[in-house]
């Protein structure tokens, strides 16, 4: 067991700890220890694993209803945002992400009753988040995949991430090379007619 390996044990150890006294004013630093040493056990491992990003919106932990929709090239998710983005009490606020450059998406399980069972748990996992998965075997098979056509470029696959989004009822992912958030105050249905136009354009 590696230095980290044993610095990580200890750490989960005392987050425990902390739940059993139920005394939850040191829960969010514990936590977050533990996620910190995940990520740092598995660089050291050169194994993939989920950092948070710098997000630009939040959703809630109800039912943010994701939608996507692309064509191959463009990829658009957009979803249901709390009140509090909302301009008044009569106007939905909706975010719209459109991700350039995106080989590869999908939308759908795990759910959060099952984000335990998702391969990034317990590698700095941290639901109703915006992550980056570092060391993605998910870009590698990608890329793997793709060393067979003429005009492969080493380059493009080192520009490309690993992002995955956290909702309640489902999870997105994708590889792409970067992406663009928009709030929107129209419902969601609005929202897709504003795609449409632009996935066609």
């Amino acid at each position: 067991m590696s230095k980290l390996e044993k610095e990580l044990e200890d750490a989960k150890e005392h987050l425990k700890q902390v739940i059993a006294s139920r005394k939850m004013d040191g829960y969010v630093s514990a936590h977050s220890a533990v996620l910190s040493l995940e990520r740092k056990v598995a660089a050291e491992r050169m194994d993939e694993y989920a950092e948070t990003i710098d997000f630009p919106v939040k959703w809630d932990v109800g039912a943010p209803m994701p939608h996507l929709l692309t064509n191959g090239y463009r990829t658009f998710l957009w979803f249901y945002l709390p009140d509090d983005y909302s301009e008044d009490d009569r106007t939905e606020s909706v975010a719209l992400v459109q991700f350039h450059r995106c080989m590869s998406s999908k939308l759908g399980d795990p759910n959060e009753e099952v984000f335990h069972g998702h391969p990034l748990n317990g590698k700095g996992l941290e639901p109703y988040t915006a992550q980056i998965v570092r060391n993605s075997k998910w870009i590698k098979e990608l890329e793997s995949t793709n060393k067979v056509h003429s005009q492969y470029n080493q380059e493009l696959w080192r520009s490309l991430n690993h992002y995955i989004l956290w909702f309640h009822d489902d999870t997105f992912e994708c590889v792409a090379k970067s992406y663009e958030v928009e709030v929107f105050q129209k419902s969601i249905d609005e929202v897709f007619g504003e795609v449409a136009k632009r996935i066609r354009a």
